[in-house]
């Protein structure tokens, strides 16, 4: 059977070798998927088109609407495709991000795979789901979109902030690194920049059920 594995997962948070703004590097493995691009499975182009068609709009390295399904057609390797498969599922989501990339290591098969996101657990939750969506293409299975797509979105509504904090730290993260760290059962979770240099941030949030997350007390600084 032909898989494709994840081996590990980084966070960059901050700036990083690929971009300005955080990204998922995912260092992946083809495994014997590196002698079979994607031209070259029987069905599953057609299916993988057939799940996500808005993919019609990413434009890959041909630079124009459609350019990843011509990508898919004259033979693309299967990290390229997890790449745009999770960035659609972000986006399907309701996270609109479209930057990624694939780049091969030094060993034959494993790739590098750099992916946009806003929501740290939310994308990696993407990810994984991507992950099954190809396996289920590659072995000509049915695979559930929309309840995928509906779970996600439930995992991003219990992950993002409110439109006032939200604002907060969109000010913050200029010039700023953010962690965000949860605190469950649901309760207080906390919000944490660290600036250049010596001084820190912190930000104390409360969840609300109908209107997700809301300042308490405000930011305060602290070396």
């Amino acid at each position: 059977m032909l898989l494709m594995k994840i081996e590990s997962i980084k966070v960059l948070r901050g700036p990083n070798q690929w971009a300005r703004f955080p990204v998922l590097e995912v260092r992946v493995d083809l495994g014997h998927l590196e002698d079979h691009p994607s031209h070259t499975l029987p069905g599953f182009n057609d299916r993988l088109m057939a799940w996500l068609p808005s993919m019609i709009e990413h434009r890959c390295s041909i630079g124009e609407r459609g350019g990843f399904f011509q990508r898919l057609q004259t033979g693309t390797w299967m990290g390229h495709v997890l790449e745009h498969v999770t960035l659609e599922l972000q986006t399907l989501a309701g996270t609109a991000v479209g930057y990624g990339r694939a780049r091969e290591t030094k060993t034959r098969g494993v790739y590098n795979v750099i992916i946009e996101y806003r929501e740290e657990g939310f994308a990696i939750a993407c990810l994984h789901a991507a992950h099954e969506l190809l396996a289920a293409a590659i072995a000509g299975e049915p695979f559930p979109v929309e309840q995928t797509v509906a779970q996600l979105r439930e995992k991003l509504l219990e992950e993002q902030l409110g439109p006032s904090t939200r604002s907060i730290v969109a000010a913050a993260q200029r010039g700023c690194w953010l962690k965000r760290v949860f605190l469950w059962p649901r309760g207080s979770r906390f919000l944490q920049t660290t600036k250049p240099g010596k001084w820190r941030v912190r930000l104390a949030c409360r969840w609300s059920s109908s209107h997700g997350t809301a300042i308490k007390g405000g930011a305060s600084r602290f070396p």
